[in-house]
């Protein structure tokens, strides 16, 4: 949403994506990936909760509470997966850890 109120399109979005840097337009990405459909993950950006890529969600670790934010929101398993896909490969085991232990992940981050 704009500071005028009127909403940002996805049209609007990959119009933008058009002036920016390499190091900003990823980030971008992910929100074209989360909420306009696009099929791919940006390119540097290869993070998954689980570290074989196996957490797509419909499990029973789905709504499992990780942690609290300071509002006092709960951070689902799922709202995980769709973090880890801003992190970049130094900080994406960390995470991969969570999901071995709290979120039904097989496998544990190499």
């Amino acid at each position: 949403v704009e500071e005028d109120g009127s909403n940002v399109t996805c049209t609007d979005l990959a119009r933008f994506t058009l002036f920016l840097d390499n190091l900003t337009c990823p980030f971008i990405q992910v929100t074209g990936n989360l909420q306009c459909g696009c099929p791919t993950k940006p390119v540097g950006l290869n993070c998954t909760l689980c570290a074989d890529g196996s957490f797509s969600g419909g499990s029973k670790f789905d709504n499992v509470v990780v942690s609290v934010e300071e509002d006092g929101s709960n951070v689902t398993c799922t709202d995980l997966a769709r973090f880890t896909l801003f992190l970049d490969n130094l900080t994406c085991p960390f995470i991969q850890v969570t999901g071995n232990l709290q979120c039904g992940c097989p496998t544990k981050p190499v």
